[in-house]
């Protein structure tokens, strides 16, 4: 593939989309004028500032980003210790993930070693604040 040295990422610009030499404009907008049916001629002539290798890098850019293989994210249960605050479950369940709190699962006097073999159980990631339970019990793996 030839080189895409046009295409630039810079959080400051575009809120860091793929963009062209730096400029505020994106990939997404130039493919998607090409989608809409503009020629690269049009373009040429409606952004004077951009050259015909950017529209071509854009393009080769996009095509390289669709071939990436998707990688779907593994359920996790984040479980929220007792330690925590109930409202814990519903700021991460916001962001999109599965949790819940540990006070609605097993016994609230559970030992460490319960809790992290509940967890263990259920592909489950344990959130507290109590530094003492990676030396109070064992990981089952890293």
């Amino acid at each position: 593939m030839n080189a895409l040295d046009r295409i630039t990422h810079q959080p400051g610009v575009m809120g860091g989309k793929a963009c062209v030499r730096g400029m505020r404009v994106t990939v997404g907008m130039i493919v998607g004028q090409i989608g809409a049916g503009r020629t690269v001629e049009e373009l040429l002539a409606a952004y004077p500032y951009l050259e015909r290798e950017d529209i071509l890098q854009a393009l080769r850019y996009a095509a390289w980003r669709a071939e990436e293989r998707e990688v779907t994210r593994a359920r996790v249960i984040l479980v929220a210790d007792m330690n925590l605050s109930p409202g814990w479950v519903a700021t991460l369940e916001s962001a999109g993930h599965t949790a819940v709190h540990r006070s609605t699962v097993g016994s609230p006097t559970a030992s460490d070693a319960e809790i992290m073999a509940w967890a263990a159980g259920r592909d489950a990631v344990v959130l507290t604040h109590d530094l003492d339970v990676v030396r109070s019990t064992r990981p089952v793996s890293p």
